[in-house]
This record gives structure tokens, C-alpha cells and sequence, in this order.
């Protein structure tokens, strides 16, 4: 065969060689590609079943825990009122009142718990309490009744019956006697820009001699402040 022929036949075959490589290249990439696809759908069909399993485990365990139907703890607005009630700053007595008591009536103490003074009275074999309270006129007066109608059994928010009574310098109270069916509040409440709480507690109730006792010690102060 001419040499021409042969180099001829010879290029061609280089040439069918490189086609062949070429072609391989092409489905090797292909088939990886291919392969990798498939990889990342796998692992996300496998990422979505775990999210799914871990969701039906909290939902498992929020069902197995004994308390996952009670409702959250919140303040109820009595306990709410009264917070605000004993965060109130005491003031002393001599900054906003003039009194004289009777030989019957004893201090005994200071800035004591919401008070800004307490007294006592012994009457007839029974001790009667009286707490000198003052608070800001912003706090609600039916959220302080509320508070003493609760003390003594009654039912807090319920209708109240209220007094007029004038001090002998014409200073105007409302009383407001709370009865329940032991304890009992005989209240006398003064309002100017804040408001001055005379609050009588009888364990055993509170008569009509105690009461008058009561309003005698009233028409003698004069609140300046």
C-alpha cells in the first residue's frame, strides 16, 4: 500500500481514537452529575424525615408531660392591686395630720406595715386595731375596698353602703362600715390630693358604743395635707 494511504488510513484512526475519548469524558461527567444529583436529593428527603421525627417527638413529650394542659401561672388582679397597695411609700403621721387622743386610745407602733401609724383600743374586754394609712389618689379607691372587703369574708367589688360625717373644723369622711360574719372594718376615708384611710378592725365585730368611740376620735384631727 502507498505510503499516502497508509498516513491517510493513520489519521483517521487518531481521529476516531480522540472521538472515543471525548465521548467517555462526556459520560463520565454525565454519570457523576448525574450521581451527585441524586446524592443531595437523597440527603434532603433524609434531612426533611429527621425535622418531621424530631417535631413528632416534642409533640410526644409536651403530650407525655403531666402538666402540658394547665395553663400558664399569671397575677390575678386582686393579688395585682394589692402589690401595688403595699408598695406604697409610708408617710409619717406628723407630715400630713393633727390629732389629740383620748387616754383610751395607745400607739402601738410607727410605719408599720402599710400604716403609718396603728393604735389601740381596749373597750369592754375587747381590742379594737386603728391603722392611719395614706395613699396617691391615682390608686383606685375600689381596689383598696376591695382588698378589706376580702379581709373580713366578703365579696370583693360588692355594693357598699357609705356614711357622710363632718370633724368639728368641718373637714368631710365618708364612713363605710365592712360586716362580715366575724371580723368587721368600720372605715373613715378623707380625699384632698391623696387619700388619708382611718381603718378600725374588731375581731369580734365592731358595736355601736365602739362606733361612737370611733367618731369622737374623727371630729377631734384636722388633716393639713
Amino acid at each position: 500500500m502507498p505510503i499516502k494511504w497508509l498516513n491517510l488510513l493513520e489519521r483517521r484512526i487518531t481521529l476516531q481514537n480522540k472521538k472515543f475519548i471525548i465521548a467517555g469524558m462526556l459520560s463520565t461527567i454525565f454519570v457523576s452529575t448525574s450521581l451527585l444529583a441524586a446524592t443531595n436529593e437523597q440527603n434532603t428527603k433524609i434531612s426533611q424525615l429527621t425535622n418531621t421525627n424530631r417535631q413528632k417527638q416534642v409533640n410526644i413529650k409536651s403530650i407525655a408531660d403531666p402538666n402540658w394542659w394547665k395553663k400558664p401561672k399569671f397575677s390575678s388582679p386582686r393579688n395585682l392591686k394589692l402589690s401595688k397597695v403595699r408598695s406604697m411609700k409610708k408617710e409619717p403621721v406628723s407630715n400630713f395630720l393633727q390629732l389629740s387622743l383620748a387616754s383610751d386610745w395607745h400607739l402601738i407602733s410607727e410605719n408599720s406595715g402599710i400604716a403609718s401609724a396603728k393604735y389601740q383600743l381596749l373597750f369592754e374586754g375587747e381590742r379594737y386595731e386603728l391603722s392611719v394609712i395614706r395613699m396617691n389618689s391615682s390608686v383606685p379607691l375600689s381596689s383598696v375596698l376591695s382588698i378589706w372587703q376580702d379581709k373580713v369574708g366578703l365579696v370583693p367589688n360588692s355594693s357598699l353602703s357609705t356614711e357622710l360625717f363632718s370633724t368639728q373644723r368641718k373637714q368631710q369622711f365618708k364612713l363605710i362600715n365592712l360586716k362580715g360574719e366575724q371580723k368587721s372594718i368600720l372605715l373613715a376615708v378623707h380625699q384632698s390630693n391623696k387619700y388619708t384611710f382611718f381603718r378600725l378592725l374588731g375581731d369580734n365585730g365592731i358595736n355601736e358604743k365602739v362606733a361612737q368611740k370611733f367618731k369622737d376620735f374623727l371630729s377631734t384631727l384636722y388633716i393639713f395635707n
